[in-house]
C-alpha cells in the first residue's frame, strides 16, 4: 500500500517546537519565556488547549458549505497544535502512540505517522462507544486533565501519569479527525494551513509543506523577522572561531532545497535566531562547549 502524501505527526512535532521561539503576545514581548514552553505549567497549556476546544462548540452548528468547512477546520487545526505541544511537554510522542494503536502494515514500519495514514487504517472505532465526537473529545481531554491535576498536586509523578494521558490524548487526536471526516475535512490539511497562516501572523520563519514535512521559508543563512528576548536560562552550546557564542536549537530540512538540505537552527544571547547548512555548522568553525559553560 502506498503511504498517502500527508501531514506528519513528526513535521508538526518539530515546527511546533521550531515556532515556540518566536511567538510574541498582544504587547509585542515573548509569549514565553522559555524556548520550550516550559516557563508555562501543564495545565496552563492544557488550559489554553480547553480554550480552543471552547471555540470549537461555538462553530460546529454552523451550516454545512466550504466557508463552514474552513471555519471549523481552522478551529479543530487550533486544537490539534495545542494538543500537540501539550503532549510535548508531557514527553509523548504522539505519533508512534498513534501508530501503535491502528494496525499499520507498511514495508517502511519505522513507527512514523501522518494524518492521512491515520484516517485510513483507524475508522473511528471509538464511536461505536461515544457516539457524539464532540462530546468524547471533551471527555477524553477533560480525563487527561485530571491526571494532570494529580501530577501537579504531586499524587502522582508524571513518568506513572503517561501511560492514561497518552491514551487520553490519542483518543482526542481520534476525535478531531471524526468531527472533521463527515464535513469534508482533511485534518492534516487543516493543520497545516493554519499553522502557516499564524506563522505568517507572528513572522516565524517555519512552514509545514505539503509534502508532509516542515521547512524555514528561504531567506538566506539568517532569518530573523522575529527577535525574542533570551529566556533567563540561556546557555551558549557553541563557539564559532570569531568568539561568538552561540546555541543549538533544533535540527531540521531546508525542503525548497532538492534534495533537502539538512539544516542547523540557532540564536545568540541577543535572540536573533539563524539557520545555516549542517555541512557548514559541523565543518569546524563551531566548536561545541562544554555543559554548564558560563555565557
Amino acid at each position: 500500500m502506498t503511504r498517502p502524501q500527508s501531514l506528519r505527526f513528526s513535521a508538526l512535532r518539530a515546527a511546533n517546537i521550531a515556532r515556540l521561539p518566536t511567538f510574541r503576545n498582544a504587547q509585542g514581548g515573548p509569549a514565553h519565556s522559555q524556548p520550550d514552553g516550559s516557563d508555562w505549567a501543564l495545565s496552563t497549556w492544557s488550559n489554553a488547549m480547553f480554550g480552543e476546544i471552547g471555540e470549537v462548540a461555538e462553530v460546529l452548528d454552523y451550516k454545512s458549505g466550504e466557508v463552514a468547512a474552513f471555519i471549523i477546520g481552522e478551529e479543530l487545526a487550533d486544537v490539534m497544535i495545542y494538543l500537540d505541544i501539550l503532549a510535548f511537554r508531557c514527553g509523548i510522542d504522539l505519533g508512534k502512540a498513534i501508530h501503535r494503536r491502528t494496525v499499520i502494515c507498511h514495508a517502511d514500519n519505522d513507527g512514523s505517522m501522518d494524518f492521512a495514514t491515520m484516517r485510513l487504517h483507524l475508522g473511528h472505532p471509538t464511536l461505536r462507544l461515544h457516539g457524539d465526537a464532540f462530546r468524547a473529545l471533551c471527555w477524553y481531554s477533560g480525563a487527561a486533565a485530571n491526571v494532570l491535576k494529580k501530577v501537579e498536586r504531586g499524587d502522582i509523578t508524571l513518568p506513572a501519569a503517561l501511560e492514561p494521558l497518552t491514551n487520553h490524548y490519542v483518543d482526542a487526536v481520534f476525535m478531531l479527525d471524526a468531527l472533521a471526516k463527515p464535513r469534508g475535512i482533511d485534518l492534516g490539511v487543516a493543520v497545516m494551513e493554519k499553522f502557516n497562516r499564524t506563522s505568517e501572523k507572528v513572522g516565524s520563519p517555519i512552514r509545514l509543506a505539503p509534502d508532509g514535512f516542515w521547512h524555514l521559508t528561504p531567506s538566506g543563512p539568517a532569518y530573523h523577522p522575529v527577535k525574542p528576548d533570551p529566556a533567563p536560562s540561556w546557555r551558549p552550546t557553541h563557539r564559532h572561531r570569531n568568539g561568538s557564542d552561540y546555541r543549538e536549537v533544533l535540527r531540521g530540512a531546508m525542503e525548497a532545497d532538492y534534495p533537502s538540505t539538512p539544516v542547523v537552527i540557532y540564536d545568540d544571547a541577543q535572540g536573533r535566531i539563524f539557520v545555516r547548512p549542517a555541512a557548514e555548522f559541523d565543518d569546524g568553525r563551531f566548536s561545541r562547549l562544554d555543559q554548564g559553560s558560563p555565557s
